[in-house]
């Protein structure tokens, strides 16, 4: 459960770092939380996919490239330190894709996945509070 684990944790990580965001100008801002929107789409998508038994193809890549860029929006906002922080948890909690061997190893429970639901909803709630 340890991926399901650091995903919940990126996003609620997020969502309490939302007041430090909001310090960003309005572009920075709506790059993040266009950025987040997509992060909570692969998430949905993810959880969706592997409900219905269906493996997530190309969800680790997205996520991956979405790491690379979380540095680049939340650097100027946040610093380097905290930029690089939360894109590293992000890069390593990108394989999504090995959810569905756990899933079918029965390692992992599919009411397990619901974290996938609660971070996306963490990534679109941040998303929110920074469009305001």
């Amino acid at each position: 459960m340890g991926l399901l684990k650091d995903i919940w944790d990126i996003g609620h990580d997020l969502l309490g770092l939302s007041g430090d965001l909001k310090k960003g100008k309005q572009e920075q801002k709506d790059r993040l939380a266009d950025l987040f929107i997509n992060i909570a789409n692969v998430l949905t998508d993810t959880y969706d996919k592997l409900m219905q038994d269906i493996y997530p193809s190309g969800n680790c890549v997205q996520l991956d490239i979405f790491s690379q860029e979380l540095f680049d929006k939340m650097k100027p906002v946040t610093g380097e330190d905290k930029a690089k922080a939360f894109a590293a948890k992000l890069a390593s909690s990108h394989k999504v894709e090995l959810l569905f061997s756990q899933l079918s190893n029965g390692e992992i429970e599919k009411k397990e996945l619901l974290q996938l639901q609660e971070a996306a909803g963490c990534f679109k709630a941040t998303a929110a509070i920074l469009k305001v």
